[in-house]
């Protein structure tokens, strides 16, 4: 019997737990407390590449990141603290969370705590941060900017895959990048890429480029051209008013010159001038493969083209030396057009300051300086019947003109600014005269063939000269001042039509074949030995009168299209002033 009761007890009370545990507390009796519910938490958590040096696989992180390997993960539902720590993917799991409000809390050294809160649901694993991930930063970092030539290549960083896809921008940022030093480069199929070191600042921002290039393609060649020199000035237009020439000057340009740089594919290429050093200069189109710059300061400048094939870029530079030539000239020209004659200009050397002197219905011109400056000699034809010439002299600036009622030909001012040589008829026939500066005591000093062009020498000891001895035979002369010790330097019946001295006493001079044939420039000893053709600009012909600075740098010349020209002596620059004119006479100035 006890037995039996024993087992009805048991079962009532095992009813009686059942029963209450569906009811709750009432009529002030304490009821029973309800079971708990549980849930989970999982999730991953991700660092960016090259915020951790450890080479790991990141197979579900986003793009520019990876696993966070160690990471400490705590989650506190109320009194219930769970604690875990992320595998080598990154991924962390907490069980037994009871349901309701936890807050999950992610550390690591070198890395800033982040916290997240999450509701647990029973039965159910609840993803913190979200099917992708959390993503922590470094304590310290700095931004890394990328950018490539080339689209759809993966950047690599630190020889890890960032799964990071180059966009069409050719531009990718990344953020939280520690600081230190990151080898950064580019991995697409068919592309072989360059590999670049970037330096990351904490809070700083730091940019590479990233060169990607076909496999087999070879860069492309740049070529800036020899270096060079150029000469700044100016030079003139004209414009026709229905009366008379108006003339604009104009900055003169210097040209850069790209033009054979290549491809060995074939490629077209892409261009791209700068100034790597020198004074201030805008190039007028940076992206042309032949473009110019209009300097305006003397000094040496340097410039660099690089040349792209749209993947490899190859760069050259050029040195061009700009100089300002000093001086003046004065010359023969007829630019306004509008008078039967010539008339007399100067300008500055470098082409500025142009000015005419004369202004007459009849001729003026062969206008020589004086040996300081001041004054210029010149012949004029105030009968204007084109036969009558005489001899005359002006200010530098046109005032105060004097004829010297002397009649002739100007042809040189002595060089101790003392004596007048001028050409004369006599018996028909031009002979070369002196004279005092003031048209006092001529005297002859030559005879024989017809005289055309006459120039002292630079101590005044001797007169160059050339003369007509054929109808296409002009010969060059050299006669003592005084008259004696006659030399014809050149016999070969050739036309010699235009002579100077060079800056250094020899003797520079034209050789034709005849007559209104084009002139090839010459140079030769005051022994009529050793001659050769003088160096000039490609494509200069028929240079006709000429005359060298005192230095020797420049020479200035009227050249086959009538214009004034100047070119560096060794031919390797060349100015075209824009204006015609002829006879012209150099001064170092002021």
């Amino acid at each position: 019997m006890k037995i039996v009761r024993s087992a009805l007890l048991s079962s009532a009370v095992i009813f009686l737990i059942i029963a209450c545990s569906s009811c709750g507390g009432g009529g002030g009796g304490g009821g029973v407390s309800p079971i708990l519910q549980y849930g989970e938490a999982d999730g991953y958590i991700y660092v960016a590449v090259g915020s951790d040096r450890a080479t790991r696989t990141a197979d579900a992180a986003p793009a520019g990141y990876k696993p966070l390997v160690a990471a400490s993960v705590r989650a506190t539902c109320g009194t219930t603290v769970k604690i875990t720590t992320t595998n080598s993917s990154g991924y962390f799991k907490l069980s037994s969370l009871p349901v309701g409000s936890c807050a999950v809390s992610m550390t690591k050294s070198g890395y800033g705590a982040k916290q997240i809160n999450i509701t647990v649901t029973a039965g159910s694993a609840t993803h913190v941060g979200g099917s992708n991930g959390v993503t922590m930063s470094p304590s310290t970092a700095g931004t890394l900017v990328v950018r490539a030539n080339v689209s759809g290549g993966q950047v690599v960083i630190d020889n890890e895959e960032t799964n990071v896809v180059i966009p069409a921008g050719l531009t990718y940022t990344f953020t939280d990048i520690s600081p230190g030093q990151h080898s950064i480069s580019l991995v697409k199929s068919g592309f072989t890429s360059t590999t670049e070191t970037a330096t990351v600042q904490t809070n700083g921002s730091v940019e590479v480029t990233l060169i990607m290039n076909p496999i087999g393609n070879a860069a492309p060649v740049a070529v800036a051209g020899a270096d060079k020199n150029c000469i700044i000035g100016a030079y003139y237009t004209a414009y026709f008013n229905g009366v008379y020439n108006e003339y604009t000057a104009h900055d003169r340009e210097c040209i850069l010159n790209g033009s054979a740089s290549n491809d060995p594919n074939g490629d077209t290429l892409t261009y791209l001038w700068e100034l790597v050093s020198g004074p201030a200069a805008e190039i007028s189109n940076v992206g042309l493969s032949s473009t110019y710059f209009t300097p305006s300061t003397e000094g040496t400048y340097k410039f660099r083209i690089t040349v792209s094939d749209g993947y490899l870029e190859s760069e050259d530079v050029t040195t061009i030396e700009m100089i300002r030539i000093a001086g003046k000239i004065t010359f023969t020209a007829n630019l306004e057009q509008n008078h039967t004659g010539s008339e007399v200009y100067t300008m500055n050397a470098d082409g500025t300051d142009l000015r005419r002197l004369t202004d007459n219905s009849y001729r003026d011109g062969w206008p020589h300086w004086s040996p300081d400056g001041n004054q210029i000699l010149f012949t004029t034809n105030p009968s204007g019947d084109g036969e009558t010439f005489i001899i005359a002299k002006m200010d530098e600036d046109g005032t105060n003109v004097i004829s010297l009622s002397v009649e002739g030909i100007s042809r040189d001012w002595s060089p101790d600014g003392e004596y007048l040589l001028y050409a004369q008829k006599h018996g028909g026939l031009y002979q070369l005269y002196e004279m005092d500066k003031n048209g006092s005591n001529p005297r002859k000093i030559t005879t024989g063939y017809k005289k055309y062009f006459a120039y002292y020498s630079k101590d005044g000891s001797e007169i160059l000269f050339n003369m007509e001895v054929s109808y296409d035979g002009n010969e060059i002369g050299l006669i003592d001042r005084d008259g004696s010790n006659y030399q014809q330097l050149t016999n070969n019946n050739q036309t010699h039509s235009f002579i100077n001295w060079t800056y250094d006493g020899r003797i520079l001079y034209t050789t034709a074949s005849c007559v209104g044939c084009d002139g090839t420039l010459y140079v030769m000893n005051t022994n009529g030995t050793g001659s050769y053709a003088w160096p000039v600009p490609e494509g200069v012909t028929d240079i006709n009168t000429f005359v060298m600075t005192d230095d020797g740098q420049f020479v200035f010349y009227q050249n086959a299209d009538g214009k004034i020209h100047v070119m560096y002596s060794d031919g390797s620059d060349d100015l075209n002033f824009g204006i015609s004119g002829s006879n012209i006479d150099y001064h170092p100035g002021p």
